[in-house]
């Protein structure tokens, strides 16, 4: 079931990016950055529109609070895109490349998990 739902997630980010491929390298890396409660949601948010967590919780019959607060964290991350209409956040999947992968290394630092995401990504790109 998990790897399904990566594989989804690895298709959705080849419709709408640079041409990401299914590869072992592609599921370790969304593996890594994407929990399965995450590539859920993910693979269920909008990557053409930003919308509301309640528009995303109400197809998916979830609490819409518990919902904004994933989407906010999968934003944090650098995962998704948030944006503010009227007061309220709305969210929208990100590219994998251009997109995530920048967002992954913007703040310059260095840790082990950017270090293994440099890993990865590297892995991906020359596979």
């Amino acid at each position: 079931m998990a790897d399904e739902l990566y594989d989804r997630l690895a298709d959705i980010f080849n419709l709408i990016g640079y041409g990401s491929r299914r590869s072992p390298e592609l599921e370790a890396l969304l593996k890594s950055l994407f929990t399965q409660e995450e590539a859920h949601l993910a693979v269920n948010l909008s990557p053409m529109a930003p919308e509301s967590p309640g528009k995303l919780a109400g197809r998916l019959n979830l609490d819409a609070d518990r919902a904004a607060r994933m989407l906010d964290e999968m934003a944090d991350k650098g995962l998704i895109y948030s944006s503010t209409r009227d007061g309220e956040k709305w969210y929208k999947l990100l590219q994998l490349v251009p997109g995530i992968f920048e967002l992954q290394f913007m703040k310059g630092e260095v840790t082990e998990r950017a270090k293994e995401l440099a890993r990865l990504f590297d892995a991906y790109f020359h596979a």
